[in-house]
């Protein structure tokens, strides 16, 4: 998968180096709170490929290893056009490390930091998002942080096609589980802009939840900023408590 250049950490890493003997790293292309990701080239195949490593502080943390782990199970398990197509898995002196397909294009996050998208454009996302989460949900995947950073748009003749990326804070929905509390960094799993009610309270989880979050997703994609603002305590107060201004209220003149 493809992000945002800017910042990224490359470590100890150089274009060229090889991983498992077989991955070519060319250049990195992206960084979140989790890992570096790489664009590289399959040597067998001869193919471009994303490689995405756990970070090196990270390595030595079980919680974060499981997540990178769980991260790699959940997207190997979903097989679906509009998800990403894991390759390959696997640990090396690196550290761990997960191959996926190489997407080519932007974040819905870069697109809506340019321009509010067209009404038909937002709703052909928008179906193509709920598609993925419906599959998802159907083998009892729920994602926890669906939000426009994790939408990924491969522009083709007949629109953008749609891919949901990071599925480091799914987990499989048991009626018996409690995933409502607290992460380390003293938040909750998801992002603040786009939790849902139970996520805010600390409750129980479930497929509802991507919802709600794609009902902000596509809230801001129409209104050009998210149902709530504020500081973190004030989005998790109103999305628990509060209802959101309608479009209507805002006033736009939707194209």
């Amino acid at each position: 998968m493809q992000a945002p250049s800017d910042g990224v950490y490359t470590g100890t890493l150089h274009a060229g180096e090889l991983l498992a003997g077989k991955y070519r790293f060319e250049a990195p292309i992206g960084e979140g709170a989790m890992g570096v990701v790489w664009r590289a080239t399959q040597l067998d195949l001869d193919r471009p490929v994303a490689v995405k490593l756990l970070h090196a502080n990270l390595a030595s943390r079980a919680d974060a290893r499981a997540r990178f782990v769980r991260e790699a199970r959940v997207a190997a398990t979903l097989h679906h056009p509009n998800a990403v197509r894991v390759l390959d898995f696997g640990e090396a002196p690196i550290g761990l490390y997960l191959v996926m397909e190489l997407l080519i294009g932007t974040t819905l996050r870069q697109r809506l930091d340019r321009e509010l998208l067209p009404r038909a454009e937002t709703l052909a996302i928008a179906v193509q998002i709920a598609r993925v989460l419906a599959a998802a949900h159907q083998v009892n995947l729920v994602h926890r942080d669906i939000k426009p950073e994790n939408t990924f748009l491969e522009e083709h003749d007949d629109g953008p096609r749609v891919r949901v990326v990071d599925f480091g804070q799914a987990f499989i929905a048991d009626a018996g589980a409690s995933v409502g509390r607290l992460t380390d960094d003293g938040i909750l799993g998801g992002t603040p802009a786009y939790l849902s009610p139970e996520q805010a309270r600390g409750r129980q989880i479930g497929p509802a939840s991507d919802i709600y979050s794609l009902g902000c997703t596509l809230y801001e994609m129409l209104a050009g900023r998210p149902p709530f603002l504020g500081n973190v305590a004030e989005l998790i107060t109103r999305h628990a408590y509060a209802p959101a201004l309608t479009l209507r209220d805002l006033a736009l003149t939707l194209r």
